[in-house]
Formats: C-alpha cells, structure tokens, sequence
C-alpha cells in the first residue's frame, strides 16, 4: 500500500503571497490545501511565501532579520520571502507590494528547480509571480495551475477609483492591467476559482466564455462550539454588531462608524453595540474617526483567539460585512464560509450583480444584503434585523452542502492531479 501511494504521489510547488500563521484571508485556506495535499493524499509539497504581515501590514518580529528563511509548517516545507510593506497601501504601493515578492521568488529558482515539481500551484492574488512559476514549469517539465482567490488588478482598481488624484490616468491603467491581467491567465494549464461571478470575470477576461474554471469554495470546518456568550460582560442590555477581519480600504468599514454616530443620536432606534475586531492599514483612522464622532457604542479590539473567536462570532445578533462599491462585484469575502456555517446572523455589502445577491435570491433567509456605501440601505438593515426573517438552518444547510472542507478540497486535488496526467 506504501509503495502505491509513493507511486501516485507528486512534487507539488506552492506559491502563495500569505500563508499561516497569518490568521484570516487568503493565507487560512492556502495553508489548510497545502496540509492535506501532504498528510491526506501523500504529496510532496513546498511553498514558497511572504513573510507574515497580514492582516496588520507589518512583518512579523521574528520574519524582520532575514530575506528569506525556511521553516516547517506542519510537516511542510515553507519559504518565507521578507518584501516591501507599505505602511499605507493604496493603488501604487500596492502593485510595488506585488511585484517585490516576483523579485524575491527569482533569487529563489535554483532551489525551484531543484525541487522538481510536478505541477506548479500559483494562488492569486500573486498574478506577478506567473511569469516566474511558468519558467519553471518550462525548465522542470512541470504543469500550471492558478487558483484564483483575488484579482489583485481588478481591486488595486476598485480602489484607485476612490483616489482623485489618479482619476486622469484611471482609463489608461486600466487598459494596462487589463492586457496583463489576460495574457498572465492565459499561461495557466489549467484554472479553479472560490465563486461563481469570480469564474464569469475570468472568462470575460480571457475572452472564452466556455472555458473549464472549476469552483473550489473556500470551506467551513464545522468544528464544535462553545455556546455561552462571550460578550456577556460587555452587553449590558445592548444587541452586539460584529465585524471581524482585515481593517483594510477595500472593506470599506468608514460605513459602521457612519452608522453608529446616526443610531447614538436616533433614541428610537434599537441600542446597539458596535465592535470591531482586526488590524490593518485602516485602523489608525477608524480609531481617530471615532474618537473625532465621540463613539460611545463602538468598541475597537484584537481578533479573537482561536480557541474563542468561534464562541464570539455565535455571540453576536448580526455581523456587519461593508465593501466598497466595486469590490463587491467580484469579491466573495471569506468570511462568510464561518458565519453561514455557524447560522450567524448576517448583513452584506452587496450589488444587484455581486455572487452575494444571487446567493441571496437563491437561498431566502440565509442573509440580508445592503447597496455597497448606502448609509440609509445599511441602517435600515440593521433596524430591521431583530425581527428580521433570517434562517439559520438554511445557512447551515448551504455551509454543509457548499462550503464543506474535505469535498472542496478533493476537487481541488482532483483538478491537480488530473493536470498532472495530461
């Protein structure tokens, strides 16, 4: 049996942008792939990554003294790449971010090839990087896969539209990108993505409306809840709303502060806590802005430990998920896998086109959306959500028959390996 699994087994090259212990993003389902391509099926896998910022956009301490450094991650081998972090990103420093980690992955070729995979997995957003994973799949013989989480062009964007003093050369960046963004995913054997509108962006992006774009959600694990109210102490007959995650400005959360200066003013509305979890470039304002409206109903603090944040997120009455009109068209935040699979109680950024609102249409009761950067949309939806209709056993059900970890991986490692049969 042993020499079966040896025979079937494949060297299996990662590169990836952010991987654990980055906490939240991108780099949580990167990471779980990556372990169960190498304990579940067998395969030999290395990853080559940046060193950990996210989501505070600081390099870890321990990450700041080397420019590269290799360390074991649950029995798989990672590199770590120090790059360029910017303190502020915006549109420029963004794509500077981006192109630092394809200037480091080259010093590390040699020891790519020497590797020899058999298939190279690019998880985007690392679009930059495909050049340099397709000579080594040229070089080794190897085949590309690109899994596609984000498209890093189509946000930097969404996010230079917010930004005037680029709004003269809006047009002819996004031609750029555009062009580049194409021929990149062309040099892709093969392609998966996390939604539905992801995998009709890249389509139209290539131009090939039946292109074979397989759909790997990223997954919910299911595991076992602690039930008591983790924010018992903080309530005082007030209802708990919830964000979570990267305070970044593509979640676009200057929305919840507007909110929760109209409801302190408004003693008609329901009494409301606000808190909001995470680091990130955005938090330095967030914290000045609420200080500058005289906040008493919102709460700023770390994200969860996890051994709790699962027991914190059942806690609260609603979660708050803003993003900036735009954005949500092609971004399916990740963390709504958790809160669906735990019933959570939900309200969305989301346009009439945006995989949310089909999803919406298409499951009633699972959330309730809101128009991207509406401030009346958003407070009528938070007004309505204690007697709103929201069925918790509907999100289960969509986590259980959608979001499951071990058959979105499976389908991932089956699209792997029947790349690598070709």
């Amino acid at each position: 049996r042993a020499y079966v699994q040896s025979a079937l087994s494949m060297k299996i090259l990662v590169i990836a942008l952010n991987y654990a212990p980055e906490p939240i993003g991108c780099a949580k389902y990167t990471s779980q792939l990556c372990v169960e391509l190498a304990k579940k099926y067998s395969h030999d896998v290395r990853v080559y990554s940046a060193a950990p910022y996210y989501p505070d956009w600081k390099t870890y301490q321990e990450y700041r003294a080397f420019r590269a450094k290799n360390v074991y991650l649950n029995n798989v081998l990672v590199t770590r790449m120090r790059i360029y972090v910017p303190k502020r990103p915006n549109a420029f420093n963004r794509l500077i971010h981006l192109l630092s980690f394809s200037v480091r992955l080259l010093f590390q070729v040699p020891n790519m090839l020497l590797f020899k995979p058999n298939v190279v997995v690019v998880i985007l957003p690392t679009l930059v990087s495909v050049p340099i994973a397709k000579l080594i799949c040229f070089l080794s013989k190897a085949r590309l896969h690109i899994h596609v989480q984000d498209l890093e062009f189509g946000v930097i964007n969404s996010i230079s539209n917010t930004q005037r003093k680029l709004f003269t050369l809006r047009a002819l960046t996004k031609t750029i990108f555009s062009t580049l963004e194409r021929s990149l995913i062309k040099m892709a054997d093969s392609l998966s993505t996390i939604s539905n509108t992801m995998q009709r962006q890249i389509r139209n992006i290539l131009d090939e409306p039946n292109r074979r774009i397989p759909i790997v959600r990223n997954w919910y694990d299911n595991p076992t809840i602690d039930k008591t109210d983790y924010f018992s102490k903080l309530r005082a007959g007030r209802k708990i709303a919830l964000y979570s995650g990267a305070l970044g400005r593509k979640q676009g959360l200057d929305i919840i502060l507007q909110a929760a200066r109209e409801l302190q003013t408004n003693k008609h509305c329901h009494d409301w806590l606000f808190i909001i979890a995470g680091d990130g470039a955005a938090k330095e304002m967030l914290v000045r802005k609420c200080k500058q409206f005289a906040l008493k109903n919102v709460i700023f603090c770390d994200l969860f430990p996890d051994e709790h944040y699962l027991s914190a997120f059942s806690s609260a009455d609603i979660h708050i998920v803003p993003q900036l009109s735009g954005v949500s068209d092609f971004v399916l935040p990740s963390k709504l896998s958790t809160l669906w699979g735990l019933g959570c109680k939900t309200i969305v950024a989301a346009s009439a086109t945006s995989e949310i609102s089909s999803i919406h249409r298409e499951f009633p009761g699972i959330c309730d959306v809101y128009e991207p950067e509406d401030l009346t949309s958003l407070l009528g939806a938070i007004d309505a959500a204690p007697d709103k209709h929201f069925d918790k056993e509907v999100c289960i059900s969509y986590a259980r028959n959608f979001l499951d970890k071990d058959k979105n991986i499976r389908n991932l490692h089956s699209e792997i390996n029947y790349l690598n049969e070709k």
